[in-house]
């Protein structure tokens, strides 16, 4: 009868030497594995003359890979997109 386990590398059992195998060659592949892509959603109205500085700030918050940055500018009435777009 097959065994039958969660699917991922966090299931895999270090004692079991098939699963030892799979970690070990992991490691050996991924020495420094990927770190998740960070998100910041910044919600903005007639936010034009501090976005940019807002905007800036953020990767010295996070440390790791550089975050993906999203403006959300719902209606302003000044130039908020157009300054968080540069």
């Amino acid at each position: 009868m097959r065994r039958t386990r969660p699917v991922g590398d966090a299931a895999r059992d270090p004692d079991d030497p098939v699963d030892r195998l799979v970690l070990e060659r992991f490691a050996f592949e991924h020495p420094d594995p990927p770190r998740p892509t960070v998100v910041v959603v910044i919600p903005a109205y007639d936010e034009a003359s501090t976005i940019a500085e807002v905007i800036q700030r953020v990767p010295a918050q996070l440390a790791g890979s550089p975050p993906l940055v999203v403006v959300v500018s719902d209606g302003s009435t000044d130039d908020t997109a157009a300054v968080a777009r540069q």
